[in-house]
């Protein structure tokens, strides 16, 4: 059996409607549509165009069930709830975030009430502040956020020194960040990890060399190819080159495959040259 699907007013509005049809006019729920505007935060959408489809239409849009609608859903937004808290807490978000919420609800002539998120969150950075959360961040060689109240801070940082030991004393992790071009960690002090320091800057020179041996890459290949493209007797495989009729080969053909050989007799070189680079310790 085909299954039939009638999409609501209240969705088709949601989409990228240019008018409002009749049907829209009468039956979408204007409630509906603001409690989920004030519920997400959005500002309230002017509603004038809509009021002058309607019109056209002869039907008057009343506007008033969308503003009470937006202000119930501006006090949902306004009023975050404890389960919010505990799950911001326990992802390690700044308590202060919610204070971003501010804005909105003095726009929407809402207060912001906190109490039951404050308890939450509480609760949920208990989770977040442990020694072993703190440890697998010192361990990545991760920023120790500045999240953790303070009958929580001892045993946090104490764990993430520890584990930032670790990772500082490994080089191989220094010149992976070097060479992947990403910051040098604010953790390993190069006064007292003078050896990740260096392979830092070692990662950091790989990572240069790449880009020019790329750079070098692309321009030998440009001119191999204007070479065999402008001389249609030197077929190209590979990195070898050669003459198609061999009884017939000029001095001036012998002298191009001779510097196209050579190009490429560079390119293998300075790959090789950099490969020892990586891999020294």
């Amino acid at each position: 059996m085909r299954k039939i699907l009638f999409l609501t007013p209240f969705i088709a509005l949601t989409g990228c409607v240019s008018h409002l049809n009749l049907q829209q006019c009468q039956a979408t729920d204007w409630h509906q549509v603001g409690v989920n505007d004030g519920s997400a935060g959005r500002p309230m959408r002017d509603l004038q165009k809509d009021i002058q489809d309607c019109a056209k239409l002869n039907f008057t849009l009343n506007t008033d069930p969308y503003k009470k609608g937006y202000t119930e859903g501006a006090q949902q937004f306004c009023t975050p709830s404890y389960t919010d808290g505990m799950n911001a807490g326990q992802q390690g978000q700044v308590e202060s975030d919610i204070q971003a919420r501010q804005g909105f609800c003095q726009q929407a002539h809402v207060q912001l009430i906190l109490k039951n998120f404050n308890q939450g969150w509480n609760k949920g950075i208990g989770s977040f502040c442990t020694a072993d959360n703190g440890y697998q961040f010192g361990l990545r060689g991760q920023a120790a956020p500045d999240v953790c109240p303070s009958r929580y801070q001892g045993r946090y940082m104490a764990a993430w020194h520890r584990g930032a030991r670790i990772y500082c004393r490994k080089p191989a992790n220094a010149f992976a960040l070097g060479k992947a071009g990403q910051a040098y960690p604010a953790a390993c002090d190069a006064s007292v990890y003078p050896a990740f320091q260096a392979e830092y800057q070692r990662g950091q020179s790989v990572n240069q060399r790449e880009g020019s041996l790329q750079a070098q890459i692309n321009d030998a290949n440009d001119q191999i190819n204007s070479i065999v493209s402008a001389n249609p007797n030197i077929s190209r495989t590979g990195d070898d080159f050669s003459y198609v009729d061999g009884t017939h080969i000029t001095r001036n053909d012998r002298d191009t495959m001779s510097r196209l050989r050579g190009l490429v007799r560079d390119l293998h070189r300075e790959q090789s040259e950099l490969y020892d680079t990586q891999m020294t310790k």
